[in-house]
């Protein structure tokens, strides 16, 4: 009697390790059913909340490069100016290191013509101050070093600080001038305007 009793408890035993692996294996199919449809029924929440993210995540500023042409008044002097600029920004402001070019032309005892070129190097800060967000108008300050000095205007290399008005790709400055002397000059630029 004593074996039949243990086949009949290593019967019943059997018997409930494998109703409690099938209820196992049901219960894990149904926890894996049940999480299958709670990620369905969340993905479009979390689809919508990542494209969020991603888009308040992504970098606003650009790099960017523009240039033109333009003409300075200066000490009575019409000077022909080219610029460069080459910096960062967003909808919200602009920071670029700016190269500028002033040529002076004037004529010599022999009727010979003479060209002289001032070359500035320096830093544009801009910021919008219209709201309307197609055609933004900037202005702004900057300050230049003349890195290159030709001309007769100055014995010591001038330094110069202007604000500068954009409407589109035309930009009007008010510029001062520090070197031998202080004096004031008016520039018109026209440039890409990217």
């Amino acid at each position: 009697m004593p074996l039949a009793k243990l086949y009949w408890k290593l019967f019943i035993m059997n018997n409930y390790i494998s109703l409690t692996l099938n209820k196992m294996i049901a219960m894990k199919h149904v926890f894996i059913f049940s999480c299958s449809i709670i990620l369905i029924a969340l993905f479009p929440i979390n689809q919508a909340f990542s494209q969020e993210n991603a888009i308040d995540s992504s970098p606003k500023s650009h790099f960017f490069v523009d240039g033109g042409v333009g003409l300075t008044v200066l000490q009575e002097k019409n000077s022909p100016t080219f610029y460069g600029n080459i910096g960062v920004g967003d909808e919200d402001y602009r920071l670029s290191l700016t190269g500028a070019a002033h040529y002076f032309f004037s004529t010599t005892d022999n009727s010979s013509r003479e060209r002289s070129v001032d070359g500035y190097l320096g830093l544009e800060f801009l910021w919008p101050y219209t709201p309307n967000e197609k055609n933004k108008n900037w202005g702004g300050v900057g300050v230049a070093y003349c890195l290159k000095n030709e001309s007769e205007l100055h014995k010591k290399n001038p330094i110069k600080a202007y604000y500068i008005h954009y409407l589109g790709i035309i930009g009007v400055s008010a510029e001062y001038v520090w070197g031998d002397f202080f004096y004031p000059a008016i520039g018109i630029r026209i440039g890409s305007g990217s």
